[in-house]
Formats: structure tokens, C-alpha cells, sequence
């Protein structure tokens, strides 16, 4: 729900306008999943036969009548379709959680002008902001009893935090107007700064800064620099906290990985240094680590109230070129700086693992998260990882530099083809260039991933649209340049280290019958074109696919 008002008034030969708004939300929602009852899945699994060619469980079959469960149903693991709905009603039940997020929001603005340049007046907003934000996680009966999982009991959380927020933004017109200088027609600086207290991730500060410089009437330069943040979740700080066993993942330790990783002398240097103070882990050398892939290890997930914010700074500079001897034609270039650090980061249980052993200065946090086998318990070797945990944290630091290039023409039918209406034709091109991505996480080295599938160096949409009264057809083309198949994919390690360029096509037409509507209809990846092999989703995963559709303005 929400309710605002907005009005204006005069004061000291100023006019002045005004706003003010609440809002209020809430979200209902659950997670949920089949769960395995511990004890009457090992009922159902402890089966005798019951003398007529079937089976029946054992506590139902001994002598000791107070075991006994007349709901069991013996349930055989072995070969498909051989589980009876009997014995699957008796061993799953619902496990998950319910979950609610409220919201309350209220702001209120003022605006006007401070006084008048030559290029016209200075412009500024103040605002206000207060919002109060709450979510409550409640498990399921099973999961808060341990009856499912691990048997830990998982048990009903809650959070909450507010924000106070002041900012102000201003609009200062240097040159512009009847004042204008060689080479100078306009000449315009904004600016904006945000305080915000937050309950719970501490006080912070985001500004920006802009400049924006019209030479001619063919040619501007606009810049930027800024500040910005982000603030951990609900969800990130006060996720419910469960137990689950699962493996390990990725073990730096293991023979078959101790000479990987983006600093292997590093890698192996911590690892001897723990095998050494921990003499029953054996041999490092021929150690290998089970729960790589068994679930040998006890995870602990759950959110992390000790979050803070994630801090961005962002620098950007470029020009619009709309030459006047080419009219319709317009072109953009903006190169992008980004710098981020403390990144909020989705860690398991491996990523832990590795931050501890890849820094050469061991974080005590991240080497803490998980605990090894002492000794032997006759199945898993001493130094297993038994312990893991898996939440956020802030530990990401990207670097990414790039360019943004645009381009737009409307082509002049009208001089070609003089005797009839040819429409309208528009030709657009988008394309960005990653020339520099590097991620790591607080003190370790940083690695290059630009030039991978999830950050190609370039990726590109063309457009051609064609309009003629309520005719309107449409061709677009999406191109994905040519990567590595991951950030350190060699011919050495990877059959295919390369993922070819994937370029898909798409048409569509629309038809506007009335003012209110308009039927429209197209084809999708028009020539079915798959993701480059060997990946399963670099490209369009879903393949040739067609729509149909209305648009209805009430």
C-alpha cells in the first residue's frame, strides 16, 4: 500500500515544490522440500521376512511389543520403482520453512532553486528517508524437532534494522542559455551526497559528482565519479541457521590440488605448515581427501549478523557525437571504472578452504569455518574435513574496467523513395568491451576474468526496426564473443579451452488495431542456434521458441 502528496508554494521570491509518501509491504512465502524421518527410515530399512514371499519391519516382527509402529512399511533402496507408497508416506515428510518480510517506508522532499547564473538557476532536492525493514523465519515442525537432516533441531529466527537517510542533490548550469563561450555552449556539474544509518551495518556516506560539457551543437563530454553501497539483506544476516551433511568440495590440501590455485608456493606452504604441526594427517604427499566427494561432512548454513557494507567506487567518462552532416545519426562511447571492495559473498564451505590456504597471510576467520579429523575413525583418513560452514560474507574485491559503445540511425527513406511512404527505419547498435576483470577475495591474489563466459570481452545487440503507420517489424541480433571455457582453461587441462562465438537471431512484428491495442507476434533464436560447445549456457539455452501476445491500454 501506498499514499503520497505532493504540492508547491513560494517563499523569498522562490517557488518551491514539495512531496511526501509512505508505503507499506509485506511478503508471505515458503521454502519446502521432501525430508527423510531419521528414525523410521531406519525402521522401514531394518525389514525380516514376513513367511509369505514379502517383508514386514523388524520392530513390528520381534517380540518387544512396545516398538512397535503400525504405520511402518518395509522399504527396499535396491533397483527403481521398488519403494512402496506406503513406505515412502511413512519415511518423508514436509521439511522447509515459512518466512515473512515486512517493510514500512516513509519519504518527504523538498526542492527549489538557490539563485540564477548567467546559464540559469542552481537547482537542489533535499529528502528524508526513514525505513524500517523485519523478516521472521519459521522451520517447519520436522526441521525444529531434528526429525529430518542431520537430527540438529533448526530453530525459529528473527531480525530486524532501520534506516535513517538524508541526502541532497544539486543541479549547478555553468554555461548555457544566452551565455555560451568558444567552444563552450554548455557547461553543467550535478552533484548528490546520501547519509544513511543503518541499525545494523553502521553509517555510511555515497556521493557523486558529474559534469557534463556540450562543445557544439554535434559534440558533448559528460564524466562521473561516485561513491555507492550496498547493504546485507535480511535473508544474509539472519537466514536460520541449519545443519546439513554434504561434502566438502574442492580440499587446497589434497594431493591432486596442492600445486593449484591462482599461488601454488603459497598453497603448498600453508598446507605443509598444518601437516607439520598435526603429525597424525600422515603423508601430505599421497593425502587425499574423502570428502571431496562423500558426504563425510557436517555444513552448517545459516546467515551472518556480523555483515557490513558493500563499498563501490565508479569513475566514468565519455562523449555523444550527433553530427549535424549526417542528421539521425548518433554515437556514444563511455568508458566505466569500477572498484569494489568488501564485497557480499555467498561462501561455502570450499571457498573458505581456499581463501585459508591461497593467502599468504592466513585469515583466522576463514581458516576457522572448518575443522579436520584428528585422527582415523577406520574409515576416513586423519585430516578430513568434517566441519564446514557455508553464509555470507564480505570478502570481494572486483576491479573491472570497460567501454560502452552505442550507436543509433534513423535512416532517411523518405529521400530514396520520394513518390510513396517507405516508413521509418531505425538501425541500433549496443556493444560492451571488458577489457580488465579481476576478482579476489581479501588478501589473495587477484585473478583475470575477463575473457571468460560469465564476462566475455565483448558482447553486442544490433537492432533493425522498421515502422509504417501501425505496422511495426523488428530484427535483432545478439553476438557473445569467443572465450576461454574458464579463467585458466588451457589445452593442457581442457579438452576444449575455447567456447566458440554464439550469435543468435530473432524477428517480430506488431500490429497496432486500435489506439488501446496492439497484437504482436515473433520468433525467438530464429535459427535454433545451441550454446558453444562444451558449455550447456553460453548462448540461448532455451533454443527456437515462438509468442504470440496483446497489449491492452486501459
Amino acid at each position: 500500500a501506498m499514499l503520497g502528496l505532493e504540492g508547491e508554494f513560494a517563499a523569498a521570491d522562490r517557488d518551491f515544490y514539495w512531496t511526501v509518501s509512505g508505503s507499506f509491504g509485506r511478503v508471505e512465502g515458503e521454502s519446502f522440500s521432501w525430508g527423510v524421518l531419521l528414525a523410521e527410515f531406519e525402521n522401514a530399512l531394518a525389514a525380516v521376512s514376513d513367511g509369505a514371499g514379502g517383508a514386514i519391519c523388524a520392530i513390528n516382527a520381534d517380540a518387544d511389543t512396545t516398538n512397535d509402529d503400525p504405520n511402518c512399511a518395509a522399504l527396499n533402496p535396491f533397483g527403481f520403482g521398488n519403494i512402496s507408497d506406503d513406505a515412502r508416506a511413512y519415511v518423508t515428510t514436509p521439511s522447509g520453512e515459512t518466512y515473512v518480510n515486512e517493510q514500512v517506508d516513509f519519504l518527504a522532499t523538498l526542492g527549489s532553486s538557490l539563485f540564477d547564473l548567467p546559464a540559469g538557476p542552481i537547482d537542489y532536492v533535499l529528502a528524508y528517508e526513514h525505513r524500517s525493514e523485519s523478516a521472521e523465519f519459521t522451520p517447519f515442525q520436522a526441521n525444529q524437532l531434528g526429525l529430518v537432516g542431520t537430527g540438529a533441531t533448526t530453530l525459529a529466527t528473527s531480525g530486524d534494522y532501520n534506516t535513517n537517510e538524508l541526502s541532497a542533490e544539486i543541479l549547478v548550469p555553468i554555461v548555457g542559455g544566452d551565455f555560451t563561450l568558444p567552444l563552450v555552449q554548455e557547461l553543467e556539474f550535478s552533484g548528490s551526497y546520501r547519509f544513511v544509518d543503518n541499525s545494523i551495518a553502521g553509517e555510511e556516506g555515497v556521493w557523486g559528482a558529474g559534469l557534463r560539457w556540450r562543445v557544439t551543437e554535434d559534440l558533448m563530454f559528460r564524466a562521473s565519479q561516485s561513491r555507492n553501497f550496498r547493504a546485507p539483506t535480511l535473508t544474509q544476516l539472519f537466514a536460520p541457521t541449519n545443519t546439513v551433511f554434504s561434502n566438502a568440495g574442492i580440499d587446497p590440501c589434497d594431493a591432486d590440488r596442492i600445486n593449484s590455485g591462482p599461488n601454488p608456493a603459497v598453497r603448498r606452504a600453508n598446507c605443509e605448515a598444518e601437516w607439520a604441526a598435526n603429525p597424525a594427517y600422515g603423508n601430505l604427499a599421497t593425502f587425499q581427501d574423502p570428502a571431496e566427494n562423500f558426504t563425510v561432512t557436517t555444513v552448517t548454513t545459516g546467515g551472518n549478523a556480523n555483515l557490513e557494507n558493500e563499498i563501490s567506487d565508479t569513475t566514468t567518462f565519455g562523449f555523444v557525437f550527433e553530427p549535424s552532416f549526417i542528421p539521425g545519426l548518433t554515437l556514444s562511447v563511455d568508458r566505466l571504472e569500477i572498484e569494489l571492495t568488501d564485497g557480499l559473498v555467498a561462501f561455502t564451505t570450499a571457498d573458505f578452504m581456499a581463501a585459508c590456504y591461497d593467502n599468504a597471510v592466513q585469515p583466522v576467520d576463514m581458516c576457522s569455518a572448518f575443522t579436520r579429523l584428528a585422527a582415523s575413525d577406520g574409515t576416513n583418513p586423519a585430516g578430513t574435513v568434517v566441519t564446514g560452514r557455508t553464509t555470507t560474507v564480505n570478502a570481494g574485491l572486483i576491479n573491472f574496467e570497460g567501454e560502452v559503445i552505442s550507436a543509433q540511425y534513423m535512416v532517411p527513406l523518405d529521400a530514396v523513395f520520394t513518390s510513396f511512404d517507405p516508413g521509418q527505419l531505425t538501425l541500433g547498435l549496443e556493444a560492451t568491451h571488458t577489457s580488465s576483470l579481476t576478482t579476489a577475495v581479501v588478501g589473495a591474489t587477484e585473478d583475470r576474468t575477463d575473457n571468460t563466459a560469465a564476462n566475455p570481452d565483448w558482447t553486442g545487440r544490433f537492432d533493425a526496426i522498421w515502422t509504417r503507420g501501425p505496422v511495426r517489424l523488428t530484427y535483432q541480433l545478439s553476438y557473445l564473443d569467443e572465450v576461454l571455457a574458464s579463467a585458466n582453461a588451457t589445452i593442457e587441462s581442457t579438452p576444449n579451452p575455447y567456447l566458440s562465438r554464439n550469435i543468435t537471431h530473432s524477428i517480430s512484428g506488431a500490429y497496432e488495431l486500435r489506439e488501446d491495442l496492439t497484437i504482436r507476434a515473433g520468433i525467438t533464436n530464429l535459427t535454433d542456434e545451441e550454446p558453444s560447445y562444451p558449455s550447456l549456457s553460453y548462448g540461448d539455452i532455451l533454443g527456437r521458441r515462438y509468442f504470440v501476445g496483446a497489449n491492452f491500454r486501459f
